[in-house]
């Protein structure tokens, strides 16, 4: 019940649905079992083999764009990899010299604190110092009121 008036070529590209060159034991006898009747149907065989050539054709640019997609997919990545990482080493210089002048400004403030704590402390000392003379002299008047205070107290007695 299968029509062998075709040509080879056209009959054997029916039976090679997946166009290898070869014919495997399964692809053969399911071929075989979608020709079964076509004795009778010549023109269904042809629309057959146009089916499987067009879609083979299909399949065969497909891959190709497939393969062009990942091709400039690839090719923008690794662009997009280089500028990411001249920007983030770009991002990393200058978080580093940020960092260098923060850390100058805090060793400057510290030096000028410093500084100020110095003068402070100075005028601390020479306040202290002021102050023990007065305190001094004081000490020295409380000395003389008590003697004084000691003489009248003899006098009055």
């Amino acid at each position: 019940d299968i029509c062998l008036e075709l040509q080879d070529e056209i009959l054997f590209d029916i039976i090679d649905k997946d166009k290898s060159g070869k014919l495997r034991m399964e692809e053969f006898f399911v071929s075989l079992c979608r020709l079964r009747g076509s004795k009778e149907m010549v023109h269904s065989l042809n629309v057959q083999a146009d089916l499987i050539q067009t879609h083979h054709g299909t399949k065969v640019q497909l891959e190709k764009s497939m393969e062009t997609v990942l091709e400039i997919s690839r090719a923008a990545t690794e662009g997009l990899e280089i500028r990411f990482s001249e920007r983030l080493r770009s991002l990393k210089l200058r978080l580093n010299e940020d960092m260098a002048r923060v850390s100058e400004a805090l060793e400057h403030e510290e030096v000028e604190g410093r500084m100020k704590l110095q003068g402070l402390l100075k005028t601390m000392e020479a306040s202290t110092l002021a102050a023990r003379g007065a305190l001094s002299g004081l000490q020295g008047e409380i000395l003389a009121s008590r003697e004084r205070i000691a003489v009248l107290k003899e006098r009055l007695i």
